[in-house]
């Protein structure tokens, strides 16, 4: 599970990623103003980079569920 972050610390980290070309975003002049923001085509690239973490994700945590589980079962 992700810890939340402060939208400031967001709003720094999305500028970053436009900068660097991974998204692009868009302010929309409406009450209220919203921004949003999409994938280029080089962000896109790096949908098997997601892929890999979400699976390496999903492999730590069942690691950490089986240890747990063995813990209280040697209890």
């Amino acid at each position: 599970m992700l810890h939340p972050i402060s939208p400031k610390t967001l709003t720094d980290r999305l500028r970053l990623l436009e900068e660097r070309g991974i998204v692009t975003r868009t302010i929309y002049s409406e009450v209220p103003l919203h921004v949003e923001y999409q994938l280029t085509e080089r962000g896109r690239r790096l949908e098997p980079v997601f892929i890999a973490m979400g699976v390496w994700l999903q492999s730590e945590d069942s690691g950490q569920k089986n240890e747990l589980v063995s813990k209280s079962l040697s209890s």
